[in-house]
Formats: structure tokens, C-alpha cells, sequence
């Protein structure tokens, strides 16, 4: 994808953005997941290209409430060495 970023002084520039993942269902209520995401490729005078890639699990509590968890690891220096998150989503 392209996106358009504003910059602090007026100027602007675009950079592009790039996601893939894979999903495999173990059971009906666990299933894990992997991604490679590069949510900003540009030049090093706008940041440079931040690319990570992750693993994770989800697993399905009830139909409505799903608690997940990721562990993400950075693929170069302008990306954050490594993460972990846990999420809890509910559907209304």
C-alpha cells in the first residue's frame, strides 16, 4: 500500500507499507498465527524502513470473546528490537 505523511515543518511524503500473515487453526478455538510487517518502507531522511516479523496464538473463549497474544521481533534498526502484546477482544 501507499500511504501520505505529514511532517512537522508543512512538507509531506509518501512511503509504502506491506503486510503478510498466515493463520492455522489447530482446533475450533485455538489457532496460531506468523506475519512479516513492514508498516513503513522510505527513505532514511523519513524515518527508514521499519520491518518486524511475529508469532501468536488466539484463542476463542466463548463466540464473542476472543484473548490473543503476540510476540514480534524486530528485523532492522529502525524497528523496535521486540515486543510481546496481549489482547483481549469482545464482539458487541
Amino acid at each position: 500500500g501507499l500511504a501520505v505523511e505529514h511532517e512537522d515543518e508543512g512538507g509531506r511524503y509518501t512511503h509504502g507499507l506491506f503486510g503478510i500473515g498466515l493463520e492455522k487453526r489447530f482446533d475450533a478455538r485455538l489457532r496460531g498465527v506468523a506475519e512479516l510487517a513492514m508498516p513503513q518502507i522510505a527513505s532514511s531522511r523519513h524515518g527508514g524502513t521499519q520491518a518486524s516479523a511475529g508469532i501468536g496464538l488466539a484463542w476463542l473463549l466463548t463466540h464473542d470473546c476472543e484473548i490473543d497474544t503476540m510476540f514480534s521481533r524486530g528485523l532492522n534498526h529502525n524497528t523496535p528490537y521486540a515486543s510481546f502484546t496481549v489482547g483481549l477482544s469482545i464482539r458487541r
